[in-house]
């Protein structure tokens, strides 16, 4: 079987098949997207909802000398 006995189809059958591989690329792109916004929403709630940290004693407060 040589390439010449092979049939490539028309110029719409490779439109199609190109249309199909872009568009599963696309609903890819779209589904990553969405998980690392969704994660960065709950990052984001992570941090407004936890307390600031603030030490109860800084070294220059516990008397030893800072220099």
């Amino acid at each position: 079987m040589s390439f010449s006995d092979v049939q490539w189809g028309t110029a719409a059958d490779w439109a199609a098949a190109i249309g199909t591989v872009l568009a599963f690329g696309a609903a890819l792109w779209v589904i990553y997207r969405e998980r690392v916004d969704r994660k960065l929403e709950e990052l984001r709630r992570r941090e407004e909802d936890s307390p600031d940290v603030v030490p109860r004693h800084s070294r220059s407060q516990s008397g030893l000398k800072v220099s």
